[in-house]
């Protein structure tokens, strides 16, 4: 739609018109927001969130397959002690995005990463996000401190151009398959402090466009005071089947405390992985059947295509699993399937 005004100027007895115009979509806006009882948004017009949408404690959003959320700078979707299902499908998948849809004078609108800061979860009960785009986030989401068993499971979910970082968990518990962690300022996941972590068939891929100081995936159990370094280890964090490669030449950042401080070995496990490192991948107590180095060969990383070229480095590598289909549809098969969120064809 055209929203249209106009501005008359009298100069010296002479008047002058300028015609203002501003295109725009009807949408459903959503400003400052709290959910009080269990809602499904509409999907027949865009959502726009101002400020935040907060899903309250013991409360349910419900996304449908295609919707489009978009989110003005500084919003973001907040899930406090509540539940979101986002119900996408092959195809039909609900997109998570910035405002803003015309371009800037020397980028494209699509190209800009922190337009808005992304999905906030802390403390949420079960939840759930299948077939979802996040794009241009500060960080596509960030869980923190999940309370007993409840979990956050990622089906099929692209994170793609976050300023900061695409997934960043404290404490929290995640369960991913098929998911690609894309290029981000600083890391494509930042996981910490705890929790129970299990991603099976993702790719960690980053090829920022900036110069980029951090590794790509960062682990830590730990995080210090003023006076006092607090120890959180995981119950879990396994890595299977996946893909940590990007363009710096170290992109492998394992941050914890060592067994003679704590008391107890690190925990955590890479699983038939390809992994950029300098370091070694052959400690049989964290790396099993891991592989380092091997260009995946990534179709165009730069413009957020993480399909893999090189059948060498990535082709029936991985170990047996519970398949879902990939990224594109592709089924795989329990066993002898590629690394990462794309299978071959």
């Amino acid at each position: 739609m055209i929203v249209e005004d106009h501005i008359n100027f009298l100069t010296n007895g002479k008047e002058q018109k300028v015609v203002l115009n501003a295109f725009g979509q009807d949408a459903y806006f959503h400003v400052k927001e709290i959910l009080t009882t269990n809602t499904t948004w509409a999907t027949d017009k865009p959502h726009v969130i101002y400020n935040y949408v907060a899903v309250d404690s013991a409360i349910s959003l419900t996304i449908p397959g295609g919707a489009k959320i978009h989110s003005f700078n500084n919003s973001f979707l907040y899930i406090y002690k509540g539940s979101l299902q986002v119900q996408g499908t092959l195809g039909n998948e609900v997109t998570f995005q910035q405002s803003r849809t015309e371009d800037f004078i020397l980028a494209n609108a699509d190209s800009v990463a922190g337009q808005w800061r992304g999905l906030y979860f802390f403390a949420p009960l079960q939840s759930k996000i299948e077939y979802a785009k996040i794009n241009n986030a500060t960080i596509g989401i960030q869980v923190d401190t999940l309370s007993g068993q409840d979990s956050l499971i990622l089906e099929n979910v692209r994170i793609d151009n976050s300023s900061f970082a695409s997934i960043v968990t404290q404490g929290g518990n995640v369960y991913a398959n098929s998911c690609l962690f894309g290029n981000a300022g600083s890391y494509s996941a930042f996981l910490s402090i705890g929790g129970s972590l299990f991603f099976d068939h993702c790719t960690f891929g980053n090829y920022w466009v900036g110069q980029r100081n951090s590794v790509l995936f960062a682990l830590k159990d730990y995080y210090e005071t003023a006076t006092t370094i607090q120890f959180r280890p995981f119950s879990k964090a396994i890595f299977k089947n996946s893909i940590v490669y990007g363009n710096n030449e170290n992109e492998l950042g394992i941050d914890t405390l060592s067994r003679t401080q704590t008391g107890i070995s690190p925990e955590f496990e890479f699983i038939n992985c390809l992994i950029k490192t300098e370091e070694t991948v052959t400690n049989p107590e964290f790396f099993t059947s891991c592989w380092k180095n091997l260009d995946p060969g990534f179709a165009a990383p730069l413009f957020w295509d993480f399909r893999t070229n090189n059948t060498n480095s990535v082709n029936q590598k991985g170990t047996f699993t519970n398949p879902i289909p990939d990224m594109d549809g592709n089924g795989r098969s329990a066993s002898g399937n590629d690394l990462g969120c794309y299978e071959q064809p």
